[in-house]
Formats: structure tokens, sequence, C-alpha cells
């Protein structure tokens, strides 16, 4: 089970390629030159991270003053966090060992297997109609919105149709996918 400090320490891991990304090279447009409209931004944004631009992709989606504050709050939050402790360390150990381990891919699917088993079941073929009930919901919020121009109300209907057509093909529970994402896990792992 993930203690807070855990879950801290994880959060801090993910955010902190983002946060100091914006320094490198990148082939992507900067928040700047995002796109004209939501749906650009977020076919940019979607487009930097198919390309593993984490320096775009961090650039085009926080805006410069918001990402030295998340710089900052970082910072200070991660001064913050007390040392790991020898349970965590063991806990840490533990897990690299299971990474690392030559039957790692076959050990964590036969663990992950019956998860998307019960996923599987319990959603399925749901997914889709799910996300076009959650869209119509949401396109009848905008259109009813007394805050947006009409403009606005445009660029929020196109982001969430962009963002629909995404989310009613994601491969939840693809088997494939599945074993890939642990053999990239495992191989990374492995490297570092």
């Amino acid at each position: 089970m993930l203690t807070t400090n855990r879950v801290r320490i994880l959060s801090l891991a993910l955010a902190l390629p983002l946060l100091f990304a914006c320094g490198k090279e990148s082939s992507a447009p900067s928040l700047a030159k995002a796109g004209k409209s939501p749906t650009e931004a977020i076919t940019q944004w979607a487009q930097s991270l198919h390309n593993n631009d984490m320096s775009a992709f961090s650039c085009q989606w926080l805006p410069d003053d918001l990402r030295q504050r998340t710089e900052t709050a970082f910072n200070t939050q991660q001064q913050a966090l007390p040392a790991a402790d020898e349970s965590e360390r063991t806990e840490f150990a533990q897990m690299l060992g299971k990474l690392t381990a030559p039957d790692a891919e076959a050990t964590l699917y036969a663990e992950l297997e019956p998860m998307l088993a019960k996923l599987d079941a319990e959603i399925g073929s749901q997914l889709p109609l799910a996300v076009a009930m959650g869209s119509g919901f949401a396109s009848a919020a905008i259109a009813e919105n007394e805050t947006l121009s009409d403009d606005e109300k445009q660029h929020a209907s196109s982001a969430l149709a962009a963002l629909t057509g995404w989310a009613s093909t994601l491969p939840l529970t693809n088997r494939d996918k599945a074993k890939a994402a642990i053999a990239a896990v495992t191989e990374t792992t492995r490297n570092l």
C-alpha cells in the first residue's frame, strides 16, 4: 500500500521531467506558438507526447509563470520530504528486483492479467457508451453556459470532440499494449 510520502515521492518523480524539460531543445512550438484553437493545442500536445518530447509538451502545456511556480513548489516540497526509512528502502529494493528479474515481464503480466479481465468484465464494451454519455452532458453544459462567448463555446466543443474521439477508443484492457508497457518499464529499469 502506498503511504502519503510514497505518493508524494512518486508525484514529484513524475513531475520532474515536466518541470525541467523546457530548457532543452524541442522540435515543437512553445506555449506562445501553441495552437490557435483548443483543438490545435490538444493536437500539438498529443503529437509531443506521441513523439516522446516532454520538453515540448511541458512548454506547451504550462505558461512560463505557472511552470516557474510549479518548479518552486516542487523544490520546496522535495526539501520538506523526510528521508526514506528502512522499510521503504527495502520495498524499493524489492520492486527494483522484481522489475529487473530475468522473468519480470511474465511475472508482472501474470499479476496484471486478472486485473485486466476484471476491468474488461466491468466496463468492456460500455466504454464508448460511457464516453458518449459524458460527452453529451459536457456538450449540454457548454451550450448552456452563460459566461462563455459563442467563440469560446465553439472552441470548447471542438476540444471536447477531440477528447471524446480519443477517449472512446482507449485500449484499457488491450493485452498487447499491456505487455508492451510492461516490457518498456522493465527494460527502462534494467537500463538505469
